[in-house]
């Protein structure tokens, strides 16, 4: 996937998510959700590409940062309001 214009690279280990963790060096571009979304100025995390080893993932991401560990955190939506369907 082609990073979003303007987002920072990172560089993780290991390549973490939602639903997997990987024991791979994933790289991330960092950025903020775009004024038309629901979660506009929110950071966004999306993931870029994954190797098997650091070397690799240095070489396709020169300008990347690397990051001791996973910088994956869950989405928090607290600020939407409840739409009683419970």
């Amino acid at each position: 996937m082609r990073p979003p214009q303007g987002a920072e690279l990172r560089i993780e280990f290991p390549s973490r998510g939602t639903t997997y963790c990987n024991q791979k060096y994933g790289v991330y571009a960092y950025d903020t959700y775009p004024p038309h979304s629901v979660l506009a100025g929110m950071e966004r995390r999306t993931f870029v590409d994954s190797f098997d080893t650091l070397l690799e993932a240095q070489v396709a991401y020169p300008s990347a940062t690397i990051v001791e560990g996973s910088c994956f955190t869950e989405l928090n939506l607290d600020f939407l309001p409840d739409d009683g369907d419970d």
